[in-house]
């Protein structure tokens, strides 16, 4: 496989899984056209998984007339680079959270007492509600976090 078709091959990985990204594809009921390859259980890190390979492999190979070998060796090079792109996705998520929490805590600092008990109250509810939609992606119907926050806002 030449240096090109395999340059083409990540491009393409990296391509789809930036568009379903900004689409908000991976969710139940993500719109209209939207294939069903794509939606349900497992959010975006599912989509770096053998289904999206299978379906990148297969369009590859329809697209540029792929023999066998050539199948085998571009699914090896998508299942090794979808394995390094959901680790790149899991090291982002946790320095997102780590810079919240950051953020929460300078913002926190410079509150009244008051403030500060309202700001509380709407940074759990934050919590609660992105840990939710967490675990609506993981199928886990569960609290992605472990914080175990339950109730109304």
């Amino acid at each position: 496989m030449t240096k090109k078709m395999t340059m083409f091959a990540v491009i393409a990985l990296l391509a789809a899984a930036g568009t379903l990204q900004a689409k908000g594809m991976g969710r139940q009921g993500a719109g209209p056209g939207v294939s069903g390859a794509w939606h349900g259980k497992g959010g975006f890190g599912q989509k770096f998984g053998k289904r999206m390979v299978t379906h990148m492999r297969d369009r590859l190979s329809e697209k540029l007339d792929l023999s066998a070998e050539q199948e085998k060796k571009v699914e090896e090079i998508l299942t090794a680079k979808a394995e390094k792109a959901k680790a790149l996705l899991e090291e982002a998520r946790k320095k997102g959270d780590a810079l919240r929490q950051e953020g929460s805590v300078e913002i926190r600092a410079i509150l009244d007492k008051e403030q500060a008990k309202t700001f509380d109250k709407l940074k759990s509810r934050m919590e609660r509600r992105r840990d939710e939609r967490r675990a609506r992606r993981l199928g886990d119907g569960g609290n992605a976090e472990g914080r175990g926050e339950q109730g109304g806002d």
